[in-house]
């Protein structure tokens, strides 16, 4: 998935926790081919479970776009945790 221009990423950021609350969702920063990165997290009833890869495009001091790889498998190829730190 990829996502392009400050609207699409605006809209995506602002679809990826129910209440709208960035800060709620569980997220790793790391990266990938030099370029920041993070690994989400879905909450599944009272726990979080591993989702994917979010590669940023960074323009100046915006995000520009995203590329999104919804493969919990990757986590153990960047060393990210199955479980978020609390």
């Amino acid at each position: 998935m990829q996502w392009e221009g400050r609207e699409d990423v605006t809209d995506f950021f602002a679809s990826l926790h129910p209440d709208g609350d960035i800060e709620a969702l569980p997220l790793i920063a790391t990266r990938a081919n030099g370029q920041p990165a993070f690994a989400d997290y879905l909450d599944s009833s009272q726990s979080h479970r591993p989702h994917g890869i979010m590669v940023l495009t960074v323009g100046g001091s915006q995000i520009s776009s995203i590329c999104g790889f919804d493969d919990p498998a990757l986590f153990a190829a960047f060393g990210v945790p199955e479980t978020p730190p609390r």
